[in-house]
């Protein structure tokens, strides 16, 4: 068994090389986040146990190649099979490393502060999850530089310029610290202008919002993005914001106040028809059924789903959120049917876009399974806990809180069947 950890290490060492062009050093240290779900330390894929049968046996789609691969070593004549289980693995992921050293520049140069956010940001993701949000962080960048370049041709005050233009070359250089080091000067030659420009000011206080927020620094972009808000309360675009970042803080009176904010602007100018106006209903609404108030919270779930419907239409991720809330709320309000029925129109959209194997997916069939639980509909909602669970494994794996949730879905609804064995 010695001798296959040291070939699993030689070979590992010997892609890496091939493929990434790195340090071996560096390329370790991000290992975690190119791996993926159910490996989290580079040493888990050195005391890869023996797997007897890795087709029936593979955990996840991150974790496949890596069984396969330990399994063949197990004898010497799979050597050759398994390095190419393991180089076929470290390919497929090197779109990985390319997107991170995208945005984040050279992992060898990482702060400890980005790669504890890294690990936090991608820890329980999916390959495809890792992928899509490092796609979206590397569009935010550039969206990043853009704003940041424009809003330093528009200005003329040269200081001012001067660090606005410093901002955009550092964010180029993907160096965060300094970027916001140059806007907070921007900050202060604004600031200390006879006139103040309170609009001007706000949108400084952005942008270091909006870099931050890049850098996975999430305290620190809301607390900027709530300094943009407060100083230009005008502008709604701000306070959406804040309330989307107060939601995944729990942050739920923030939310609601900002998201409420929101909506009477766009109220007030008569334009209610956009995305906007339907993310401030959805985001009031899961305020107050968080602060335990199903009702108001479905009369704004229902503004968003109408203006998203009018917008994009049926086939929409939104529109499948929106439903799925609405569920959600008339579930807490023991209307089980109806809860169902919003909750089988969301599977319906999520099929078409995602597919089965997706988490939304996972989600919708566990929602369906608990409607039918309270209704006493045990197999029916055992038959849904099990689809939910299967999708969540291929996903993500055993060792994912998902997985241990629909687990234990199923045990309660075999616990209420009286199958207490096979609960345990």
């Amino acid at each position: 068994m010695t001798d296959t950890k040291n070939f699993v290490v030689k070979a590992w060492q010997a892609c890496v090389k091939e493929f990434y062009k790195t340090p071996i050093a560096s390329t370790v240290i991000i290992a975690p986040l190119i791996l993926g779900a159910g490996y989290t330390t580079y040493e888990r894929l050195v005391e890869a146990p023996r797997i007897e049968n890795a087709e029936e046996k593979k955990k996840s789609e991150n974790q496949q190649e890596i069984f396969i691969c330990t399994n063949n070593m197990q004898d010497s004549d799979g050597e050759k099979e398994a390095r190419k289980y393991l180089k076929n693995f470290l390919t497929r992921h090197t779109e990985l490393l390319q997107l991170i050293q995208s945005v984040y520049g050279e992992i060898g140069a990482f702060p400890d502060e980005l790669f504890h956010n890294l690990r936090n940001e991608f820890n329980f993701k999916s390959y495809s999850q890792i992928k899509e949000a490092l796609e979206k962080k590397a569009e935010e960048k550039k969206q990043a530089i853009a704003d940041t370049q424009r809003f330093a041709n528009k200005n003329d005050d040269p200081k001012l310029r001067s660090d606005l233009q410093q901002a955009a070359k550092s964010l180029q250089k993907s160096e965060f610290p300094q970027a916001v080091e140059a806007l907070k000067r921007a900050v202060e030659t604004s600031e200390a202008e006879e006139k103040q420009n309170a609009e001007r000011t706000a949108e400084i206080y952005a942008r270091i919002g909006e870099i931050e927020f890049l850098a996975l620094n999430y305290d620190t972009a809301l607390t900027y993005y709530k300094k943009a808000a407060n100083k230009n309360p005008a502008n709604y675009f701000y306070a959406l914001l804040v309330s989307k970042i107060a939601l995944t803080k729990a942050d739920y009176p923030g939310a609601f106040a900002y998201a409420g904010r929101v909506k009477d602007i766009l109220e007030k100018n008569k334009d209610t028809e956009r995305e906007e106006y339907a993310t401030a209903c959805n985001n009031i609404g899961l305020a107050l059924h968080a602060k335990g108030d199903p009702n108001a919270a479905l009369e704004n779930y229902h503004k968003a789903l109408k203006i998203n419907l009018k917008i994009f239409g049926a086939d929409h991720p939104n529109t499948a959120t929106f439903y799925n809330n609405i569920g959600l709320a008339l579930d807490a309000k023991g209307e089980y049917d109806a809860a169902l029925e919003n909750y089988h129109k969301a599977l319906k959209i999520n099929l078409k876009i995602f597919g089965e194997d997706h988490p939304n997916t996972a989600r919708n069939y566990n929602n369906i399974g608990l409607a039918l639980h309270a209704k006493g509909e045990y197999d029916e909602a055992l038959e849904n806990f099990h689809k939910a669970l299967k999708i969540n494994l291929k996903i993500f794996g055993a060792d994912h809180p998902n997985t241990a949730t629909f687990y234990n879905n199923i045990g309660l609804a075999l616990d209420a069947k009286g199958e207490y064995d096979a609960a345990l």
